[in-house]
Parts: structure tokens; sequence; C-alpha cells
């Protein structure tokens, strides 16, 4: 369940978050005692702000598919009148009030129906590609990192090396 994700601020987000851990045991069944690929996904579903977009925009469309096939309600509108015949003395304006009925044919109203269909569809595939785009990311993420712990130790024995090296000079 996503839709109760809240909006924070960068400074708010936080492993220990008690509505993080909520989310985590509704989705993953457990709040995880130690990180994992599989559980940063779950956190990073929970507060990456281009899924909340995405699922933003996939409530919009189903709010839009709930109203399509509805019918269009009548429209009333007041606009000035010229009365061409009028009587001397009196102003040929006048208030004109229109009430316009619109009636769609040739079944627009399930021609509209499909459409928004297909773009709650469209949009709810958008979220799965949002979510898999940020699974991505925090794979490449955590490849840079490990990438970056092993570079750190390799210069950390380089430089033990070279301060050996030093040492059998002197």
């Amino acid at each position: 369940d996503t839709s109760s994700v809240p909006s924070l601020t960068f400074a708010d987000r936080s492993l220990s978050d008690e509505r993080l851990g909520q989310f985590l045991v509704a989705n993953l069944g457990r709040v995880p005692s130690t990180w994992d690929f599989e559980s940063l996904s779950w956190v990073a579903f929970y507060y990456h702000p281009a899924l909340e977009l995405a699922r933003a925009q996939w409530a919009s469309t189903q709010a839009a598919q709930r109203t399509a096939g509805a019918r269009p309600n009548p429209t009333l509108s007041v606009t000035p009148g010229f009365d061409s015949s009028r009587q001397t003395g009196v102003s040929p304006w006048f208030p004109a009030i229109n009430l316009d009925f619109l009636f769609p044919t040739a079944g627009k109203r399930g021609f509209q129906r499909d459409l928004a269909k297909a773009e709650a569809e469209a949009a709810r595939f958008s979220v799965i590609a949002t979510a898999w785009a940020v699974r991505t990311e925090l794979r490449s993420a955590l490849n840079e990192f490990a990438t970056a712990l092993r570079r750190e130790a390799n210069c950390r024995a380089q430089a033990e090396v070279q301060r050996e090296l030093l040492k059998l000079q002197q």
C-alpha cells in the first residue's frame, strides 16, 4: 500500500522513521534488522519523489476514469442581448440567459470511458516503470559504494606499502 506515503523534506528522511517501519511491515512483512538490497529498495520506494509524482498522476487518471462516462452538466450563461426593435428612450441592451444541454452522440461517452481507462492503465504502468528506475538507481548507487569501499581499501594498502618502502629507504 503506497497511498499513505507522506511528503517529507530531505532532512526528515530516516531509516528509523515510525511511518517507514509501518510501510515496511505492510509491504515487506517485517522491519529488517540488517539492510539488504530488497529492504533498501522498499525504503527507496517510500521516500523517492518521482514515485510520489507517478502515484499522484495515477490517482488523477483514476479519478478521470470514474467521471469519464458521466453526463455533462447543463450550463447557464448570461450574455448581453440587443433589441433592434427598441422603443425610443429605452436601452436596446438587455441580459440574455442561455441554458445549454450537451447530448453526446455516436457513442462518445463510451469512447471517453475507454480513453480514460487506457490513460489510467498507462499511468499505472508509469508507476511500475518509475519504481523499476528507482530500483535501478539504487543498485547503481550500491555498486558505486562497494567500488568506493574497495578503492579505499586498495588505497590504504598502497599507502601502507609506500610507508614501508620509505622506512626501508631511510
